[in-house]
């Protein structure tokens, strides 16, 4: 898990790679669709997550300046981590470790990476031996336990940048980033 020294940039909270053992697992291929999270909040009267409304067609979904209807299949978004833990408990699935999720997706079982972030299980912490980068207020003052890992990047991530060690941290109540969530089985 992690980043290659003779990989390019990367930032710092990715440094270096090391190796964990995984106990078997099974992920999802894809993030959580608009319709499975749609048939959820129908399920449990969940209210709808913020920046999404009733519509004529069903739901619409606020898309910077203007509100669309998504498509069932394209996956969910705007979701928090506290969201998606709900999901996961309704559906008797769970989130996925940060782990599990690079794992998956450096064997190249994950599709649809890079259309949202995606919440995993995991606190953002650092790695074994970690050290500041020459941007010391990146990583190191988020390793409170405040903060939970995403992974995969959104369609706004610099392509560049769409790696699987690349790590992002939110606290689990944001959803105002373009963020979602795929699951593992318990």
């Amino acid at each position: 898990m992690g980043a290659q020294p003779a990989q390019g940039f990367v930032f710092c909270n990715e440094m270096w790679s090391h190796e964990l053992t995984l106990a078997p697992f099974t992920i999802a291929a894809r993030p959580v669709s608009v319709g499975e999270y749609m048939n959820f909040v129908t399920a449990t009267q969940r209210a709808l997550p913020a920046f999404w409304r009733k519509a004529e067609a069903g739901v619409a979904q606020q898309h910077f300046a203007d509100w669309r209807a998504p498509h069932d299949d394209e996956p969910m978004r705007h979701v928090s981590a506290f969201d998606a833990q709900a999901y996961c408990a309704w559906a008797r699935r769970g989130l996925p470790s940060e782990a599990q999720w690079e794992c998956a997706a450096k064997a190249g079982l994950l599709a649809e990476t890079g259309h949202v972030w995606e919440w995993t299980a995991s606190a953002f912490a650092p790695y074994t031996g970690f050290a500041s980068g020459p941007y010391t207020e990146y990583s190191a003052p988020w390793f409170d336990g405040a903060y939970r890992v995403l992974r995969g990047g959104s369609f706004l991530t610099p392509r560049r940048m769409l790696r699987p060690t690349f790590r992002n941290f939110y606290t689990p109540d944001r959803h105002d980033m373009f963020c979602g969530f795929r699951t593992v089985a318990l």
